[in-house]
């Protein structure tokens, strides 16, 4: 499918304009201009609109900020079918998590890509990640199948070889939801996403169920945020809390026209007191890589204060309000408008919030099918 010349005009115009009066990443957007005068010389003439997104998320990518990104609906349709399998960058080596495709079991670490190591197919792969760090941007590496070619030929660690075809097998998609189980007499509440209110109103009402217990598990595993959760974050503290301190370009019609640089605005950080009918047990918060955005906004005071203990990965390292344009025709751009500090001052953006308990995910848990940050939780909870 071709781009017509409105869009590639339009969309180039867009970018610009909200990147520039949004964007609040100062240090990133110093060489901005020269990207954006290379991105308008390749586009100039480029008809074909696969060719023509992947040239606008490099751009946008180049800013790196994990809320600032480029999409379009049609690249998803027409290239972004389902490899089939869930890979996950562990010490060991890219290794399989989830698996639709019966040549390429759980477990199985994948060494060549299409005759490449794999390190250099995910390098040549990686400008075109949006991501706060490059930890994050390999996280999101096998999520976007249109960055893959329709037939993949894999290397296996075991010496096999493997291909595959996106779309011919497709991994379940789950529908999100918000669980409660109890785990050897403590209860664990799972919340996947915040996305939806009616996520966090379940875990509220979950919360409530359980104000007798003296410990309980929140596992935010994979939780990669929507709407900050304020109602489940006060109804868990029991001690004053701080909020993010957070800084966002401000400018005047008047500083433009003279051609002034913007300021930026510092939000200070507040503290706010416990509810009266909190939960008053101990509290253990799992998090991984994959936990960002509104999770980490609902982390992070717990880390703060001290309030509950961190266990798992350290979390993906962006949140902030972004900016949403719909450029027409599917494309869509979010840009980020606010950038966050730890109430100190400490930098949060590209760093995340390092956990109290830190552990790493191997190939043997995942072929074993055992869960020992589960099991680390369960043991500090019971404590």
């Amino acid at each position: 499918m071709n781009v017509s010349d409105i869009m590639r005009t339009l969309v180039p115009a867009r970018i610009h304009t909200a990147v520039r009066l949004c964007f609040a990443h100062c240090e990133s957007i110093s060489a901005f201009d020269d990207l954006f005068g290379a991105y308008l010389a390749e586009i100039v003439g480029l008809g074909d609109r696969r060719e023509f997104d992947l040239a606008t998320m490099r751009l946008v990518a180049a800013l790196r900020n994990g809320h600032t990104a480029f999409d379009d609906e049609w690249l998803w349709r027409s290239h972004g079918a389902c490899l089939g399998i869930a890979v996950h960058d562990l010490s060991e080596g890219w290794t399989v998590l989830r698996s639709a495709q019966p040549s390429v079991p759980i477990g199985t670490r994948i060494v060549e890509i299409d005759d490449q190591p794999v390190e250099d197919f995910v390098a040549a792969k990686q400008p075109y990640l949006s991501a706060s760090s490059g930890r994050a941007a390999r996280a999101n590496l096998f999520r976007r199948p249109y960055l893959f070619p329709d037939s993949v030929s894999l290397q296996l660690s075991d010496g096999k070889r493997a291909s595959i075809r996106k779309g011919e097998f497709v991994l379940p998609q789950s529908t999100p939801a918000t669980a409660l189980k109890l785990v050897t007499g403590i209860p664990v509440l799972k919340i996947p996403s915040f996305e939806a209110d009616e996520l966090e109103a379940t875990a509220v009402h979950f919360v409530d169920q359980v104000q007798h217990r003296p410990a309980l598990i929140v596992d935010l595993r994979g939780n990669g945020g929507g709407n900050t959760p304020f109602k489940l974050l006060a109804r868990l503290m029991d001690r004053p809390y701080r909020t993010w301190k957070a800084t966002t370009p401000r400018h005047t019609g008047l500083e433009i026209a003279r051609g002034m640089a913007s300021t930026q605005i510092t939000v200070p950080s507040e503290t706010i007191e416990p509810i009266r009918d909190h939960y008053t047990g101990r509290i253990v918060l799992l998090a991984d890589r994959d936990t960002g955005s509104a999770a980490e906004d609902f982390l992070m005071p717990f880390k703060d204060n001290g309030r509950g203990m961190i266990v798992g990965e350290t979390t993906m390292g962006s949140s902030g309000q972004p900016f949403f344009q719909d450029l027409g025709a599917g494309m869509r751009l979010w840009v980020g408008a606010k950038r966050q500090y730890f109430p100190d001052g400490t930098e949060f953006e590209g760093v995340g919030i390092v956990p109290d308990v830190p552990m790493a995910m191997t190939t043997h848990d995942i072929e074993s099918g055992r869960d020992r940050f589960l099991e680390k939780a369960i043991a500090l909870a019971s404590g």
